[in-house]
């Protein structure tokens, strides 16, 4: 059902979305909300755990998972710890302590499957879940539709307690009611919520559905025949880079320090206006030196170093633009340093998601296993920062004492 830690996973064989180990550690869309992003639990449901306030869950959905649910169920699972923290002398339960796997599914394959929820059950059960919060996202809420086997079937599966409540569609204004037709809050606006401005200002988006969000990241976007030719014809060249003989550090120093300067250039000029990233991967020069950088891993990880405030912007959409059109370990490859830039950035999902696109493309890319060992043990900062530290260490080695600076 999901992965034990980490934040988003996609199935990429049904239009659903897993958001998967949601935690104050790993999510920190949710993390840095606080309180705030589960809401005041005296609004909904009744216990000594801290819960999920309806309205303010839904209005920070869409900036946690990339994109507008619509005709889906969200599980959002709560762990059965006491948690207290100190605030202004009392003592407060910290709700973000309490948050655990969460679940996007349509609300159709759910109801019509309840060996699944029961999976879903025993899964976070396993996970020490004993609690769980339901919410319906489909238009019928309201007036055709005010309940759900959905929740019955998690009791059954052993949960403890299951509440439910549901919105037509997340939008502000819309009015959330819980089982008994009750408003338990109006939903705000999700532009406005905080990671909805940290996708903003890392150049991202969030999509008004599902299948949007998952085209983004979908291989074989071609403009037509010819564009597909171009594409085809760079990565022949970037193999010769590959073969007969890999680009060591020591003897091939110069090679690599030609390749790393033209890539180095395609960055700045997307970075500076000069060309964008669907140019760049296109581009004779700069597509030549992007296909080399996702064909050597040297020269792959020399690119690490352009994960900066200024310049990780230009090179994540550089290897989004490179993943949508190469493929093999070329995609894979660009896959995965994208998700490394999303994770530096703190956009979890955006990163798990290319992750789980890189695994499809190639179940064996080592960069991709070691990301997802590192989500799976909670240890993803620290495994992003080796990352960037060893790209200072390449460089330097094939460099020596002359760095380039990179800004």
């Amino acid at each position: 059902v999901a992965h034990k830690q980490g934040c988003c996973g996609f199935d990429n064989n049904e239009s659903h979305q897993v958001a998967s180990g949601l935690s104050a550690v790993e999510l920190s869309q949710w993390g840095k909300r606080g309180k705030e992003s589960m809401g005041n639990k005296k609004n909904f449901g009744a216990g000594k755990m801290p819960e999920i306030e309806p309205s303010v869950f839904l209005t920070n959905l869409p900036g946690i998972v990339g994109f507008y649910p619509r005709g889906q169920v969200v599980i959002a699972a709560l762990y059965r710890q006491q948690v207290e923290d100190f605030i202004d002398g009392k003592v407060e339960f910290d709700p973000t302590a309490h948050a655990g796997p969460m679940l996007i599914k349509d609300v159709a394959s759910m109801e019509s499957n309840p060996d699944l929820v029961r999976a879903a059950a025993d899964f976070l059960l396993d996970e020490g879940c004993t609690h769980a919060d339901v919410f319906i996202i489909d238009e019928s809420w309201g007036i055709e539709k005010d309940s759900t086997p959905i929740t019955g079937w998690l009791r059954e599966g052993g949960l403890h307690e299951v509440r439910l409540a549901g919105v037509a569609t997340i939008a502000a204004g819309e009015v959330v009611t819980d089982e008994q037709g009750e408003i338990v809050g109006i939903v705000g606006d999700s532009l406005m919520t905080e990671n909805a401005n940290l996708i903003s200002r890392q150049g991202e988006q969030i999509f008004k559905n599902y299948e949007e969000y998952r085209s983004y990241f979908r291989g074989g976007q071609f403009r037509d025949s010819k564009d597909r030719a171009l594409i085809e014809r760079l990565r022949e060249r970037a193999i010769a880079v590959e073969q007969p003989r890999k680009l060591k550090i020591g003897s091939d120093n110069p090679a690599l320090i030609e390749h790393f300067d033209m890539l180095k250039t395609a960055v700045e000029n997307v970075a500076d206006g000069v060309m964008d990233a669907h140019e760049a991967v296109r581009d004779e020069n700069a597509g030549y030196a992007i296909a080399a950088a996702l064909t050597n891993v040297t020269l792959r990880d020399m690119s690490m170093i352009f994960i900066t405030p200024q310049l990780a912007q230009p090179m994540g959409e550089i290897w989004r633009e490179a993943a949508i059109v190469h493929r093999g370990s070329l995609r894979a490859n660009a896959l995965a340093c994208f998700a490394i830039a999303k994770f530096a950035a703190g956009l979890e999902n955006y990163a798990q998601t290319a992750l789980d696109e890189a695994a499809g493309e190639q179940p064996n890319h080592s960069l991709t296993q070691l990301l997802e060992i590192a989500v799976a043990n909670q240890i993803v900062p620290r495994c992003v920062g080796t990352i960037l530290g060893a790209a200072q260490e390449v460089l330097r080695r094939v460099y020596k004492v002359k760095m380039p600076r990179i800004d």
